[in-house]
C-alpha cells in the first residue's frame, strides 16, 4: 500500500512540475524594445534643454531636470521595459503665463502627433508625441509663479539587462521653424515672445541710408488698466493695414517695442467722453484714475529681433490725447500719456541717420 502511494505521489509531483512548466509567458508574441534606455533618458533630455532654451529669456529660469524611469511598459509591452522620464521646473514670475503661450507655440509648431492645449479647472496642459514616441508636455497652473515641462519615454531596453539593442540613430529632436514672420505687424508678440516671432523675416536689414521705416507697437504686462496708442507723424513711422500688405510694412527695417507699465495713483482724473464712434465730444462721459506710467522701449531689428537700443520714456500727458480710442469694458485705471513728440525724438537718430 505504501508502494502505490509512493508512486502515485511521484505522479502527482511530475503532474505539478508539467503544469508550472506550462505557464504562458506574458512577452510571447511581444516586440521588444528598439532602443536603449539611455539613448532615450538622453533625448528626453535634450527635449528639455530644447525647449528652454529656444523659449525663455533672462526674466525666466529653469531648474536642473530631475530624471527617473518607470518598469513596466503599455499592455502591449514586454513586462521587462522600462519607461525613462525627466522634468524640469520652471520660473517665470508674472510671466508663467506668457511663457505658457511661448511653450504651447513651440509644441503646436514641432510636428507632433496627438497634440492638444487643454485647461482642466484651474491648470492648463500641452502636449503632444514626438516620432520617436516621446510624451513632451508643458503644465501650469493659472496665477502661479511657476510652471512644468516634462518628457517621458517611449518603452525602452533597461541598461542591466543583457543582449539589448546596439545604440542606434534617433531621428533629429523635433523643433519648430522659429522665428515665424507675424503677419500682422502689431501683434504684441513680436515683442513679448521675438525668439518666435519676428515682424518680418523678410525685412531688410537696419542699414544704408536714411530713413529707416519704424513700427511702434505698444503692450502691457498688466490687463488692470487702459494706455492710449502712441502714434508718430513721422514719415519713418508709417501706419499698417491688418488686412493687407503695403510697401511700408516689406521695406520696415525697425520696430520700437513700447511696454506700458503703471505705477502710482497720480491723484487726478480724467474724463472721457464716448459713443458708437472712436473719441466723440458728446458721447457718455466715463472718468478714469490717472496713473503714473513708465514706458519702456526696445527697439529691434524687424527681420530678426536683435536688440538694437533701450530707453524709457515717463508718461506726462493727461489730457484728452491720453483718452482710448474705445471703451470695450469699464476700466477705472488709465495710465498717463506718452509724449509723443518725446517718443519721435528718441528714435530719430536711428530712423534719420544712415547706417
Amino acid at each position: 500500500m505504501s508502494r502505490v502511494k509512493a508512486i502515485g505521489a511521484g505522479l502527482l509531483t511530475g503532474l505539478l512540475v508539467l503544469t508550472a512548466c506550462s505557464t504562458p509567458d506574458p512577452d510571447a508574441g511581444k516586440t521588444p524594445p528598439a532602443v536603449g534606455a539611455a539613448e532615450i533618458a538622453q533625448r528626453l533630455d535634450e527635449y528639455l534643454t530644447g525647449m528652454a532654451g529656444q523659449t525663455l529669456e533672462s526674466d525666466a529660469q529653469a531648474g536642473p531636470i530631475t530624471r527617473g524611469q518607470t518598469t513596466g511598459c503599455t499592455e502591449n509591452d514586454v513586462s521587462w521595459g522600462v519607461v525613462p522620464h525627466a522634468e524640469r521646473m520652471v520660473t517665470a514670475g508674472a510671466k508663467a503665463g506668457k511663457y505658457y503661450e511661448d511653450l504651447d507655440s513651440w509644441l503646436s509648431g514641432s510636428g507632433l502627433s496627438e497634440y492638444a492645449d487643454l485647461q482642466v479647472d484651474n491648470a492648463k496642459t500641452a502636449r503632444g508625441v514626438s516620432r520617436e514616441g516621446v510624451r513632451l508636455t508643458v503644465r501650469w497652473v493659472l496665477d502661479s509663479p511657476q510652471l512644468t515641462i516634462s518628457a517621458t519615454g517611449p518603452c525602452s531596453w533597461p541598461a542591466d539587462r543583457p543582449g539589448g539593442p546596439a545604440p542606434g540613430h534617433l531621428p533629429s529632436p523635433a523643433a519648430p521653424k522659429w522665428p515665424r514672420s507675424e503677419g500682422y505687424p502689431t501683434d504684441r508678440a513680436v515683442c513679448t515672445s521675438p525668439r518666435r516671432m519676428v515682424f518680418s523675416s523678410d525685412a531688410p536689414p537696419f542699414a544704408g541710408p536714411a530713413p529707416h521705416l519704424t513700427a511702434v507697437i505698444p503692450h502691457a504686462d498688466g490687463t488692470d488698466f487702459l494706455y492710449s496708442d502712441p502714434i508718430l507723424d513721422e514719415d519713418w513711422a508709417p501706419s499698417y493695414s491688418p488686412v493687407e500688405d503695403t510697401p511700408e510694412e516689406s521695406n520696415t527695417q525697425l520696430v520700437a517695442c513700447v511696454r506700458v507699465e503703471a505705477t502710482a495713483d497720480s491723484g487726478r482724473d480724467l474724463t472721457c467722453h464716448y459713443s458708437d464712434s472712436p473719441v466723440a465730444t458728446g458721447g457718455a462721459p466715463h472718468e478714469f484714475d490717472l496713473f503714473e506710467a513708465n514706458y519702456h522701449v526696445t527697439v529691434r531689428q524687424a527681420r530678426d529681433g536683435a536688440v538694437v537700443e533701450q530707453f524709457t520714456l515717463p508718461g506726462t500727458v493727461g489730457d484728452g490725447r491720453t483718452c482710448p480710442d474705445k471703451l470695450y469694458n469699464s476700466y477705472p485705471k488709465l495710465a498717463l500719456g506718452l509724449d509723443s513728440k518725446a517718443l519721435a525724438g528718441k528714435l530719430r537718430p536711428l530712423a534719420e541717420s544712415p547706417r
